[in-house]
């Protein structure tokens, strides 16, 4: 058994990634030490981790049609991504749930699952399977899966607000669980220029007890980008953008309590014009952390904010990037380390790119850069990413070619995406 082991430190030395697959089970005898670890077990983990520590790039959906849109990812209870996006041909939300921790083997379990799928947003309720906002056309809907994959054709779709009107087919939706276990929403209404949220009273947001809240009511046109997290407090904290003529500002709306209701949540406006693409997530120090794209001189920035509800107007502000035209599509997630990581778009080399922080705020112009996929068309819009029970990063987002859009996904071969 000495032996086995030694073969074994040897072959986790060179971390070949050429073992092939098979049965090479041994057992103790009379080792009264116990059953240890079979071969075939040791084997398969030395191969997946000389596998997985690299970078793997897949196209998850490619039919003759563009799909790929509004793409929105989460990690199920199996530890693999499952992705909510938009077939703009067919006018559908479509699901593919990954059956590996990088969506690889083009083997992916695909679905159709209702009509619309604008503005897509998914999360993993408390039953383990997933929980999608979206649109269609000026309606905001919730579709409740009934299993990871979504699959089966008989996921129930709810219709939540009626009220949106035909302008609203661009504005944004975005859902996170409540500490309850059910779905809020933030979402614009772009008829009535106005930032709301939907908080359910069940997993689904079925029935007529949701309770539908105007939580930014300006002059100006609101809610075409915007991202909602939970706070440490238990209540939703909102980025969106509002929209004056030309210039859009970056909103942060605070709510006092679970459903935002009450018409008196705290919103600030944070220094800056011509913002766009935001996204938000809660830092390991409690308060919001923000990436957007800063339009007027093709940035991404970050904004970190030193209070829970980005208050006082001296919140750090930081350009992550700006070489060339970058950031658009941005999304933010908090890495293990407890620093953020962002994935967006750089127009300029038509590629997807990660910025790693190393730091909480993002600043001192030291993050790490990577460009993760730069193919020889467009990739890189409309990204989300997640970060994997692995700590690694996995991105899904668009890549336009002459066959018109794919649904790619990107996971990350270290937590920096700088392998």
């Amino acid at each position: 058994m000495k032996l086995l082991r030694l073969f074994v430190i040897g072959l986790m030395s060179i971390a070949t990634t050429t073992l092939v697959a098979g049965t090479y089970t041994t057992t103790n005898g009379d080792d009264e030490s116990g059953p240890s670890p079979s071969l075939e077990a040791t084997i398969e983990l030395i191969y997946a981790n000389s596998f997985e520590s690299q970078q793997v790039t897949s196209i998850v959906d490619d039919p003759e049609n563009s799909v790929g849109h509004n793409s929105s990812i989460a990690i199920g209870t199996d530890s693999f991504p499952v992705i909510s996006y938009r077939d703009e041909n067919a006018d559908m939300l479509k699901v593919a749930k990954c059956n590996d921790t990088a969506c690889s083997g083009s083997d992916e379990t695909i679905t159709s699952v209702t009509s619309g799928g604008r503005s897509t947003s998914i999360a993993i309720s408390q039953d383990g399977f997933p929980v999608i906002s979206h649109r269609n056309g000026g309606l905001l809907m919730v579709t409740k899966c009934n299993d990871v994959a979504c699959a089966g054709g008989d996921e129930l779709t709810t219709q939540v607000d009626d009220s949106l009107g035909a302008l609203s087919s661009g504005s944004c939706t975005s859902l996170a669980i409540s500490v309850d276990g059910y779905p809020v929403i933030a979402y614009g209404n772009r008829m009535e220029y106005v930032l709301k949220v939907a908080k359910c009273d069940d997993v689904a947001c079925t029935g007529e007890g949701e309770i539908l809240s105007v939580v930014h009511d300006p002059i100006e046109l609101a809610g075409s980008s915007c991202s909602l997290a939970i706070g440490h407090d238990g209540y939703p904290v909102i980025s969106s953008t509002i929209q004056n003529i030309i210039p859009t500002y970056l909103v942060v709306t605070k709510c006092n309590d679970a459903a935002c209701a009450g018409g008196d949540e705290t919103t600030t406006t944070l220094p800056g014009t011509s913002i766009g693409y935001t996204s938000i997530a809660i830092g390991t120090d409690n308060n919001p952390v923000i990436s957007y794209w800063a339009n007027g001189n093709k940035q991404l920035k970050v904004a970190h904010c030193n209070d829970s509800a980005c208050t006082g107007n001296d919140e750090l502000a930081s350009i992550v990037d700006d070489v060339d035209d970058v950031g658009e599509f941005s999304s933010i997630a908090i890495g293990d380390d407890g620093f953020p990581v962002i994935s967006y778009f750089d127009r300029t080399a038509g590629a997807l790119k990660v910025a790693k922080c190393n730091d909480i705020a993002c600043a001192g112009g030291n993050e790490t850069i990577s460009t993760v996929d730069d193919p020889p068309t467009s990739a890189g819009f409309h990204t989300s990413i997640a970060i994997g029970d692995d700590s690694r990063p996995v991105i899904s987002y668009l890549q336009y070619d002459e066959a018109g859009g794919k649904l790619k996904v990107t996971r990350c071969g270290n937590a920096s995406c700088d392998d």
